[in-house]
């Protein structure tokens, strides 16, 4: 797919106890999360306060994405799996 790069990882601490954190506490679970707009969902619902498990079908792209998730001190796990 397209370039455009990865995003930055999540900061670490995030803004913890700030009243923007709309996903603080939260655990969510992002299909396509290895690249592209998956991977960009997964490190903003990290910024945001949530954790993270990252499913996608490629195995290096989602522990990638999953390293960045948890460089800004969130907790993520990988899922390898197809959802077609």
């Amino acid at each position: 797919m397209g370039g455009g790069g990865n995003p930055p990882p999540a900061p670490a601490g995030g803004h913890k106890g700030d009243p923007e954190m709309m996903l603080e506490g939260k655990k969510i679970i992002v299909t396509g999360g290895g690249s592209g707009i998956g991977r960009a969902t997964c490190v903003l619902a990290a910024r945001e306060g949530a954790d993270v498990a990252v499913a996608d079908l490629d195995p290096g792209g989602g522990a990638e994405t999953a390293e960045m998730v948890k460089a800004g001190g969130r907790e993520a796990i990988l899922i390898e799996m197809d959802t077609s």
